[in-house]
């Protein structure tokens, strides 16, 4: 392993995300170790648009050969930047993907502490209901045997792995987080005179607003928020709903809105990347709320101290549900449940002095936690657990 005074570390991610820059620039900015990160696939999207003169961090794009065995679900995948890495004198850090599916993360793993190169997974950890199999927690075991660290996301994954016997010493949370430098400055530059505006030219004054923000897939189960509308406006005559967002389910549900009658309560704005926009929609919002499987919407709400209405299947979430603390930052309904959706939306609106307290807790855990300062520091501390 090298004697260079700084470490150099590599991290290897499958795709890079708009809402990852932020996080591995400051990452990058480690005042310790040099961060180097490779993609699998080249960043999509029109937000590329902002690093034509490159990205804010050293990355590189390697791709991965993907092929798939007979009766499987997901593609395993091979990229030989990892085996490069792993056998040349660059790198003295692999902080690789793990992975079930990924064949070179394996492969790399083993013959970095072959070279005597200290080796990291990151990994969502586990995952169980339907989606547990033996042979996956197996695959976890010798991960962490192999690893000198191992980062998860959160509580959640965390304390499984405590309650399975998992010697915890090397393992660390990242916590997922948001860029939240941009949207913190947004939600501080944006008067009450600004919002007021805005909540008049979007017919939000006045109102209790809901909002759901993020693609519209059949496992958010939005359809469910739109047929509790109705029984909500009962209880809450000026409640309404705004639905962000773009995806296959988009027709079913403009089509269910049309059926209700809720065309005038139910807003479809359609997709939305502009932050200065998405900032003034959840500082109107009293409350979001996903139905389904929940992920980085609840980073995005908190940011601007909007509580979380989710259903309570722990395991169906992203591990972001973690953040979600019943009764503080958010609230729990009974899964697939129509009326435990509504009743809970219900009370919650009707208790301002809750609500009150419940979107400064939101803002303090993202201020104090689950923020990209956090995150890099994890990384941080991990790599120099690993290092010893």
């Amino acid at each position: 392993m090298s004697t260079r005074s700084r470490k150099r570390v590599i991290i290897f991610q499958q795709r890079l995300t708009h809402y990852r820059v932020g996080v591995f620039e400051t990452i990058s900015h480690s005042t310790k170790y040099d961060y180097t990160f490779c993609f699998d696939e080249p960043a999509k999207g029109t937000w590329m648009d902002s690093y034509k003169n490159g990205l804010p961090f050293p990355a590189r794009n390697s791709p991965a050969w993907k092929f798939r065995l007979p009766g499987m679900r997901n593609p395993l995948l091979f990229q030989k930047a990892e085996i490069s890495a792993a056998i040349s004198d660059e790198f003295d850090v692999l902080i690789l993907v793990g992975d079930f599916h990924r064949i070179s993360s394996w492969v790399a793993g083993i013959l970095a502490r072959l070279r005597g190169k200290k080796v990291i997974y990151w990994s969502h950890g586990i995952s169980k209901g339907k989606r547990f199999r033996r042979i996956k927690w197996q695959f976890r075991k010798n991960l962490i045997r192999l690893a000198n660290a191992v980062l998860l996301y959160g509580e959640r994954e965390y304390n499984e792995y405590v309650k399975r016997g998992v010697k915890m010493d090397k393992v660390f949370m990242a916590r997922n987080a948001l860029d939240t430098r941009l949207s913190r400055a947004i939600r501080k530059a944006i008067t009450q005179r600004d919002l007021e505006q805005f909540k008049e030219d979007k017919s939000l004054r006045s109102q209790h607003v809901l909002i759901y923000s993020g693609r519209l897939l059949a496992y958010k189960r939005v359809n469910e928020i739109i047929s509790a509308m109705p029984t909500i406006r009962q209880h809450v005559p000026d409640a309404i709903l705004v639905i962000i967002g773009d995806g296959p389910e988009a027709p079913k549900l403009k089509s269910q809105i049309e059926q209700l009658g809720l065309s005038s309560v139910v807003q479809m704005p359609g997709a939305i990347f502009d932050e200065e926009t998405l900032a003034r929609y959840y500082l109107s919002a009293d409350l979001a709320v996903c139905p389904g499987k929940v992920g980085l919407m609840v980073n995005h709400a908190f940011v601007y101290g909007v509580p979380v209405v989710t259903s309570d299947k722990p395991w169906y979430h992203g591990p972001e549900v973690a953040m979600i603390q019943n009764g503080v930052t958010g609230m729990f309904f009974r899964h697939g449940d129509i009326d435990s959706l509504a009743k809970c939306v219900v009370g919650l609106l009707k208790d301002k002095s809750k609500l009150a307290d419940m979107r400064k807790a939101c803002m303090k855990l993202i201020d104090d936690v689950y923020n990209e300062r956090t995150m890099a520091m994890a990384f941080d501390k991990a790599v120099e657990y690993a290092l010893k």
